[in-house]
């Protein structure tokens, strides 16, 4: 009986440890969970990068796909522009012509001949125009700002497209002048365009000009 009080403190002593182990052991598991969560989860989130990266990819593509159909839009609408801009000069031009060969009037044949002269100029400039247009659009606005300098100076110094001075040189000046101012109203009309057109630098405003009227 004497060693009975020893026998009771080993024993206890065995059942805290075996506790202490099974707690141990909990911690460990739970310890293992985590690390399972968190490996679970940092694959979740590579997978999320990936998944991330390839959203960003394809924005990336449609962006500029979409920056591409505005380019194309933009070019197209342009193109259009000149075109009819062109064509309508050429119809103006054949009238020119006829008033300048059947008007009885001298001075307003004076006037017309003028005019035809300054519309086959018009028509080799918007020609260059649409051409700059199909090659490179970014290059448009440089080629707006070279033509009103160009056509600004043709209206202050006006070629002589009658000739020898004669009676009808004055009128002549006049039909020329009308038609660079209208040219020059034409390329004010571009620029509008163009500052509603993404990705074009805009074109400097050109001062207003003053339309000759033909002689009545």
């Amino acid at each position: 009986m004497r060693g009975y009080p020893r026998d009771k403190v080993v024993s206890q002593g065995t059942a805290a440890d075996h506790a202490l182990y099974a707690e141990l052991h909990a911690a460990r598991a739970r310890i293992a969970s985590l690390e399972s969560t968190l490996g679970t989860l940092n694959h979740s989130l590579g997978q999320l990068a990936t998944s991330t990266d390839r959203v960003t990819g394809i924005a990336d593509r449609l962006a500029r796909d979409n920056d591409d159909l505005r380019a194309r839009a933009s070019r197209r609408t342009l193109i259009e522009w000149f075109n009819a801009a062109i064509a309508d000069l050429a119809t103006r031009q054949q009238l020119a012509f006829q008033d300048s060969v059947i008007r009885l009037d001298d001075r307003a044949a004076a006037y017309h001949r003028g005019q035809g002269t300054a519309i086959s100029e018009r028509i080799r400039s918007l020609v260059a125009g649409a051409e700059t247009c199909r090659r490179n659009l970014g290059a448009l606005s440089e080629w707006i700002r070279s033509e009103q300098s160009d056509w600004k100076q043709r209206l202050v110094d006006p070629p002589v497209v009658a000739g020898p001075v004669n009676p009808g040189q004055l009128h002549t000046r006049d039909g020329w002048i009308s038609e660079v101012s209208t040219h020059l109203q034409c390329l004010e009309e571009l620029v509008a365009l163009t500052q509603s057109t993404p990705g074009l630098p805009s074109p400097t405003d050109p001062t207003s000009v003053r339309q000759q009227s033909p002689p009545s």
